[in-house]
């Protein structure tokens, strides 16, 4: 178990996936992915983040903008895929900040 009383520096890196199964190919898809966080919450920040799309890679859409508490919002459009389609998000925390010493407060939102 980590003493983190200890611990002056973390680095946090955090990778969402989700899959998407349809029952065939699929058109005029539109997806809103809001798997990326704001650029800073509290001691937390995103150094770097990336967000790639399996199955569309070439006939794919994305405009970016945030949503009403700040995270990075993904608007996708295609006219038609795959009957499968993945979409990942990497991102990664601040390492130079300070650790703070209890955990932060979990914000209830609603999708």
């Amino acid at each position: 178990m980590t003493d983190w009383s200890r611990v002056a520096r973390a680095v946090y890196r955090v990778r969402q996936h989700y899959r998407y199964t349809y029952s065939g190919p699929v058109w005029d898809m539109k997806q809103r992915l809001v798997m990326i966080p704001r650029d800073q919450e509290g001691d937390q920040q995103v150094l770097q983040h990336d967000l790639a799309i399996r199955g569309m890679e070439d006939g794919a859409d994305v405009t970016w903008s945030p949503d009403q508490f700040g995270n990075r919002a993904a608007s996708l459009s295609a006219a038609d895929g795959p009957d499968r389609t993945g979409f990942e998000a990497a991102g990664r925390r601040d390492p130079d900040r300070p650790v703070r010493r209890r955990p932060a407060r979990a914000r209830r939102t609603r999708v």
